[in-house]
């Protein structure tokens, strides 16, 4: 209601509103898509670093010490790239 009061009182806000109401929905609809993808991209690049840290829990990818260490240096690398 108020809207429309003041459409019909300035003739400049009548023309200007719908324009807005556009750039803001085009804005929206930008942003929207692009926190989809960091999103995404964030949790691939968490993803290796929590199948490492699950591998590593479990205990069964550690048979040897020399296996371990390659392990544990993979995994600082990874932790590393993902901060």
């Amino acid at each position: 209601m108020q809207v429309v009061l003041l459409c019909a009182a300035q003739r400049g806000l009548a023309l200007f509103l719908p324009v807005f109401a556009g750039v803001i929905y085009v804005i929206q609809k930008v942003y929207l898509r692009t926190s989809r993808q960091l999103r995404y991209l964030e949790l691939e690049s968490r993803a290796a670093v929590l199948t490492r840290f699950l591998e590593s829990v479990s205990a069964e990818y550690l048979p040897t010490l020399s296996i371990g260490v390659v392990f544990l240096t993979s995994l600082t690398v990874l932790i590393g790239r993902g901060s």
